[in-house]
This record gives C-alpha cells, sequence and structure tokens, in this order.
C-alpha cells in the first residue's frame, strides 16, 4: 500500500470530515440507509475524475458523478468481516450527505476523518488502483 501512497504524493485540497466512532457510524449509516451495504473507511482520498467529456457524460446519464474514494483504511465492511489490511477504491458517487455519507449504486461509505482531495485520471484511478 505504501507505493500506492507515494503516487499520490504532493500538495492536495484538504476535507474536513467526521469524528465518530466505528459505532456509531454503523448506527447511523443503519438509521440513514436501512438495509443496505455499508462500509466504514479511514485515512481517505476524494478523486475528482477526469476524463474525455463523452464519458463523463455517460456517467452522468448513468445518474452518478465523476467521483471515487480511495481509502486505505477500511475500519468496517458489512459484506465482508476479514478487514485486515484492507482498502477500497469505489464506484463512481450518486450522492454525497452529511459530509460523510458517500453513497455509490450499491455501497455506503462512511468517511472518517479528515481526507483529501484529489484530481487524477479515470484511467489513472482504474489502472493503478
Amino acid at each position: 500500500m505504501g507505493e500506492v501512497k507515494a503516487r499520490l504524493a504532493g500538495p492536495a485540497l484538504h476535507m474536513p470530515g467526521v469524528q465518530l466512532d466505528v459505532e456509531d457510524a454503523i448506527a447511523q449509516v443503519k438509521e440513514r440507509y436501512p438495509g443496505r451495504s455499508h462500509c466504514v473507511v479511514s485515512d481517505w482520498v476524494w478523486l475528482d475524475l477526469g476524463a474525455p467529456e463523452e464519458v463523463l457524460q455517460g456517467i452522468r446519464e448513468q445518474g452518478k458523478q465523476p467521483v471515487m474514494i480511495l481509502a486505505f483504511n477500511v475500519l468496517y465492511d458489512s459484506l465482508d468481516q476479514d478487514i485486515s489490511e484492507s482498502w477500497v477504491r469505489t464506484q463512481p458517487m450518486v450522492e454525497f450527505s452529511d459530509s460523510k455519507f458517500f453513497v455509490t449504486a450499491h455501497t455506503v461509505y462512511v468517511l472518517i476523518g479528515d481526507g483529501q482531495r484529489r484530481q487524477m485520471q479515470l484511467s489513472t484511478a482504474l489502472r493503478v488502483f
């Protein structure tokens, strides 16, 4: 994972996050999005994706935004109890709310702690991570 983080070296925008413990995060996501798969993460990077306009338009036509999260620390995953040394790259965003719920088509991610915001080409995000 160190080499992945090294690829993200350099200046980034700071994104303030929420301070919650894992149990509170799980309770909040279950209340707000009952029945949805969910994942609690920290040490995250918000990736604003660049791509040719027709690719970006295709993403938007599917009801998604050209944004992904790369999280280096999975604290809880409702679908996988063996999360030791886990990281995740999400699918494109459908919704972002309450400064912590990053929603994709299939999963709700709870972003714990502060993060970074970076621009990255979609092709790079898909190839490298």
